[in-house]
């Protein structure tokens, strides 16, 4: 009863050859208030993404850090890969929706082209920020081998555009198969590369819960910093999973009635257009939320390291060594004039 009196109130937009064919017809108005709004505010979360990240680095981060406000300290690898990963996925929500609204096929190959720079572009930055967590979990043998194929993702991202543009001369149904069928390759292949993270986050926060193991390993700072990568980096993997979920259901809607006829398909196809809209975009926003908690961690390691200089200074009087005071002085301040550990670019 919920889905009916969404589905009659004009938040799910009926396909036009569907429209006409039935009895709830929809004024311009109720049209106007459909698919395409859910569109346009993912792309404006990836908008606000962008600009929250130049703001942090310049404002918060880097000052925090005692590191110079230039060019190549805003723009570092990971910073870039991460900005140019909101701005691809605001440009495909902006195509999407403007598909939706004006179902221009234009549009609709634009879109499916961000949607592949941009699932290039999270498999990189999934691989640059968990190197050293993937080198511990797999094999250098696999770990290679992933890397080899992470250089064919760009090719496999695409295949979807390069489909589509081929067959633009095919009628409309025939031409959306074979775009669907494209979608699921390339779909099925980004899902057993990003499984790979999948499973080296889950199997590093499985290991490393007791922190006496991950201290011994890694180090206290460094622990807890890749520690909370592995835990992003899995939200940001299941958020893709249920993605990939929601893209199946419109996938499967779509082959058991081409012209989407069926009132329930067509249901079943919006909702899992708009299921799969707010997950891309809360798996890309995810590690948003990972560079804030890592900047915390470094700060309150910081902390931690300036108390542990002054309870040095107290225990003179209780008669431990002045060398022993000195060696614990002069690894506090090299924490704090190189914080290396707290560089989580």
């Amino acid at each position: 009863m919920i889905l009916q009196n969404i589905f009659n109130s004009g938040i799910i937009v009926r396909h036009p050859r569907v429209q006409q064919r039935t009895r709830h017809k929809m004024s311009s108005i109720e049209r106007a208030e459909g698919m395409w709004i859910m569109s346009y505010f993912c792309a404006g979360v990836n908008l606000l993404s962008i600009l929250f990240l130049l703001v942090f680095a310049v404002c918060i981060d880097l000052p925090r850090r005692g590191i110079p406000v230039a060019m190549n300290t805003v723009f570092s690898v990971s910073q870039t890969l991460l900005a140019s990963l909101h701005l691809s996925t605001m440009f495909y929500q902006i195509f999407k929706g403007l598909f939706r609204q004006l179902e221009c096929q234009s549009y609709r190959i634009a879109s499916a082209f961000s949607y592949g720079v941009s699932a290039v572009l999270y498999l990189f930055f999934s691989w640059a920020r968990s190197s050293d967590i993937l080198k511990n979990q797999y094999t250098p043998r696999m770990y290679r081998i992933y890397l080899t194929l992470l250089y064919f993702t760009p090719l496999t991202c695409m295949l979807p555009t390069m489909v589509k543009f081929c067959t633009l001369p095919l009628p409309v149904v025939e031409s959306e198969m074979y775009f669907n069928i494209s979608q699921i390759v390339s779909g099925t292949f980004l899902t057993a590369m990003d499984a790979f993270f999948a499973i080296a986050f889950y199997s590093y926060l499985n290991k490393y819960t007791n922190s006496v193991d991950e201290n011994a390993i890694y180090g206290n700072s460094n622990g807890q910093k890749l520690k909370t990568i592995a835990l992003y980096g899995l939200i940001s993997s299941w958020l893709c999973f249920v993605t990939l979920l929601a893209f199946a259901s419109v996938m499967t809607a779509f082959f058991m009635d081409p012209n989407l006829e069926s009132p329930t398909l067509w249901m079943v196809y919006q909702l899992g257009q708009m299921v799969a809209d707010v997950g891309s975009t809360a798996a890309v926003f995810s590690p948003v939320v990972m560079k804030v908690r890592l900047h915390q961690i470094g700060i309150q390691n910081l902390q931690n390291s300036t108390c542990g200089s002054k309870n040095a200074a107290v225990q003179v009087a209780d008669g431990e060594t002045v060398g022993t005071v000195r060696k614990t002085f002069m690894s506090t301040k090299r924490l704090h004039t190189n914080p290396s550990w707290l560089d989580h670019d």
